[in-house]
């Protein structure tokens, strides 16, 4: 657990109701295609470690979470992590909470897994976190992202420059999956 500035104590774990309503909150979107990151969290479950939660007494003011995905190229799924979303209730932005979420999220990926993490959100901002777009720019995936917002943090492992992202580590039956 950590207690930031203003009583908001950010700790590890995630009510996905109470992040379905700050989602509501937090972004004002709306779309009649299906977006590629919700396409992606379909049907999934965050990872046990890296999700966090901030509130103010039993209040949610922001969150982050991470989900399992692959890249799938010739038959080969290549796991990677999908961060976001990342949410801070619009009364408490530009006060860091966001900030401290990353950190707190990338500190999990860092300590438990080699694995790339991708997320799909603005390179100017993310790239303060190590993200960027120019390796993703001919990945494929399901609903709807630009091209430029599609973004990846990899300093360990080379990722293939084409290939189709999809929600699971499990590869296909009879294909192969690479770490």
């Amino acid at each position: 657990m950590y207690l930031m500035q203003d009583d908001v104590l950010i700790s590890e774990g995630l009510d996905l109701a109470a992040a379905a309503e700050l989602k509501a909150r937090a972004f004002a979107f709306s779309s009649l295609k299906p977006r590629a990151a919700d396409v992606l969290r379909r049907n999934s479950a965050p990872l046990e470690h890296g999700s966090y939660s901030a509130k103010i007494g039993s209040a949610l003011v922001g969150s982050v979470s991470l989900w399992p995905i692959a890249l799938h190229v010739d038959g080969m799924a290549h796991q990677l992590i999908l961060l976001g979303p990342l949410m801070v209730d619009p009364d408490m932005q530009g006060q860091g909470l966001g900030k401290a979420l990353m950190k707190r999220a990338i500190g999990a990926v860092d300590q438990r897994s080699l694995r790339p993490v991708m997320l799909i959100g603005d390179e100017a901002y993310y790239r303060q976190f190590g993200f960027f777009a120019a390796p993703t720019q001919q990945w494929s995936l399901p609903g709807v992202a630009a091209r430029s917002r599609v973004l990846v943090r990899s300093s360990e492992i080379a990722l293939p420059a084409h290939g189709t992202v999809l929600a699971a580590f499990a590869p296909p039956a009879g294909k192969q999956t690479a770490a």
